[in-house]
Formats: C-alpha cells, sequence, structure tokens
C-alpha cells in the first residue's frame, strides 16, 4: 500500500553562544507538523519490530518532548521522564514522573510485560498509579476522556522504539483505532538530529501522527 509522506518542521533556535557552530539548546516554539497524505487510509495496528529494547542500553533519563494532544496529554498532564531502568523476568521497570499543570508531579511505577520482540503491556498490578495520574482534568476532577486512553494503554499492546541514544517512542492504538504517541529523549530539549531520527522511525513504521511539544517544565 503506497503512502507519500511529507515532513515539515519547524523550530526556533537558541543559542547560547553565537560564535560556537553548534546548536547548545533547540526550543520547539511553534510545533512539529507531520502531514501524511495516504492513498488508502489504515487502521492502527501494532506491528512486530526489527529488534527488542534492551534497557541496559538506555541513558540514564528519558525526558518527553512530543505527543499526539490526546486527551491525556492535552488536560493535565504536561509531560514525564522515565527513570530506574531495570530487566526483570518478565521484561522491564521503570519509575515515572508525571508532571501536571495544577498539582504536584506524580511518581509511580510501570512494568513492562513482553509480548513479542519490541511489543510490551503494561502489568495491570500497577495501574493505579497511572490511571490516578493521567485522569485528572485541569480543575482536579476526573477526564473521562483521559481515563478512555488509558483503558487503551492498560489493555494493549504497546509498540516501544528506540535508538538508545535518540530517542524512546511509545505507540499504542486507542479504543477507536487511532494512534496514540508519547516521544521521548535523552534531554529535555531535543535538537534536530534526535527529533528526525525519531520521525524516520515513525515513518519506516507506517505510523502517521501530528505530534506536538511540551510545554515548559521544571523538570527538577
Amino acid at each position: 500500500m503506497r503512502r507519500e509522506f511529507k515532513l515539515e518542521i519547524i523550530y526556533i533556535v537558541r543559542r547560547k553562544n553565537k560564535k560556537m557552530n553548534r546548536t547548545n539548546g533547540i526550543h520547539i516554539a511553534i510545533g512539529i507538523v507531520y502531514l501524511a497524505t495516504l492513498v488508502k487510509a489504515e487502521q492502527c495496528q501494532i506491528p512486530t519490530p526489527i529488534e527488542d529494547i534492551d534497557v541496559d542500553e538506555f541513558p540514564k533519563t528519558w525526558y518527553q518532548g512530543l505527543h499526539t494532544n490526546d486527551p491525556v496529554m492535552s488536560e493535565d498532564v504536561l509531560c514525564s521522564k522515565l527513570q530506574n531502568f531495570t530487566k526483570t523476568k518478565e521484561g522491564w521497570k521503570t519509575m515515572i514522573t508525571e508532571y501536571h499543570k495544577n498539582s504536584p508531579p506524580h511518581v509511580f511505577p510501570a512494568r513492562n510485560i513482553r509480548q513479542r520482540k519490541g511489543v510490551y503491556t503494561f502489568d495491570r498490578k500497577y495501574d493505579l498509579g497511572i490511571f490516578t495520574s493521567q485522569t485528572l482534568s485541569s480543575d482536579g476532577g476526573f477526564n473521562e476522556a483521559a481515563a478512555a486512553i488509558d483503558d487503551a494503554l492498560l489493555s494493549r499492546e504497546l509498540l516501544q522504539l528506540s535508538d538508545y541514544k535518540n530517542y524512546f517512542i511509545t505507540a499504542f492504538c486507542s479504543l477507536t483505532g487511532e494512534w496514540i504517541v508519547w516521544a521521548h529523549f535523552p534531554t529535555p530539549n531535543p535538537d534536530v538530529r534526535q527529533v528526525s531520527k525519531m520521525w524516520n522511525t515513525l515513518i519506516d513504521y507506517r505510523i502517521a501522527v501530528k505530534l506536538y511539544p511540551c510545554k515548559n517544565i521544571d523538570w527538577k
């Protein structure tokens, strides 16, 4: 099935030292727009990656930089960081810190259970932390639309992709068959190379989405 892709990236670059021929920091000010023209629409379906995830190769921290502006990410959750990666008998585990607009950060564990190469599910024993954090509304109430995303997150397969140096992608299908994508990077402000490599991987796996940058966060 043929696809035609157009990738448009818009950045504002902040340089701490104008004399140095390198980018010290990149602020994604306007966002990244990914336009995909599909000859024939495809339903969201989890593929099998070429390689599995090896958390021993992960950096110390992954910082979320882009997301699909889904009901979880468009309400009270600003973004997240992943730390403390450990292999387990079933797969691997991590500690997640999610930052919120109107409440303190939520820290909770997540266990990833391997289903096949590069495809995992969350251990439902640890779903309370995820559900409690992600279903908050901006006024402190309950976000029903985010709860529907979490139902998919906690019951469906998760595609996990990484080159260990530039990006870590989590992608899954919503209950209505749409791609949900959360992209993490080894630094709070990803550079052009890191973002480009992430996009190329999404294109390789035929994942057509629009991604939006995280808002300013105090990662401490």
